[in-house]
């Protein structure tokens, strides 16, 4: 989990699962840490090396997709831009029927289809934090989950949204247990902060 610096490195829709708490309130997991990466030099084995492509490369960043060595938690978020995207179009952001079309596409710098001429229901404000997550140069995407949240909910006119930002930075600086921080409009974007949530908290127990 990001709060402490694991970077998960293959989100993507196969690997969020959607269960239940014992109270039967909805809960949502992340599954396959298997690629994850921890972002501390002082816990960088090596082990993977630059060059090495990882990760599913409809969700992937550039970055991660060209085998950089440098891949942060904004390479998460860019996973999570390209989730957001395929609920509320039907299709991945990138959905090239190859993996060298889709390099070709990610080198370009090319777009993803308008999400507001797919679905006329998708506000050019919440199209623009969804594209946002899809800048080549990680600098350009949202800083963390936080921010992610905050303009995801601004979006949809919700009155969560710097609460919600508030908590998450809580969480992600340390000072407040991950829990479940639903209260979006839209189940979408709903659908979307919960796999935020459980990727800024601790890591998720089995």
């Amino acid at each position: 989990a990001h709060a402490q610096g694991i970077v998960h490195r293959d989100l993507k829709p196969s690997n969020i699962f959607l269960t239940q708490r014992p109270d039967g309130s909805d809960l949502v997991k992340i599954l396959d840490f298997g690629i994850s990466k921890w972002t501390s030099p002082e816990t960088d084995s090596g082990l993977t090396k630059t060059g090495v492509m990882l990760g599913s490369p409809k969700y992937v960043a550039p970055e991660q997709l060209f085998g950089a060595h440098a891949v942060d938690a904004r390479a998460d978020l860019w996973s999570l831009g390209a989730i957001l995207y395929e609920l509320l179009a039907g299709r991945p952001p990138f959905d090239q029927p190859s993996v060298a079309q889709i390099c070709v596409a990610l080198s370009q710098d090319t777009p993803p289809p308008s999400l507001v001429a797919a679905r006329p229901d998708v506000s050019p404000e919440l199209e623009a934090a969804v594209f946002r997550c899809f800048s080549r140069d990680p600098a350009g995407r949202p800083a963390d989950v936080a921010e992610l949240a905050h303009s995801l909910l601004a979006a949809t006119g919700s009155p969560y949204a710097d609460v919600l930002r508030e908590r998450f930075t809580a969480i992600l600086s340390g000072r407040a247990p991950e829990r479940a921080l639903l209260g979006g409009t839209g189940a979408h974007v709903a659908m979307t902060l919960a796999v935020a949530t459980n990727l800024a908290g601790a890591a998720l127990s089995e």
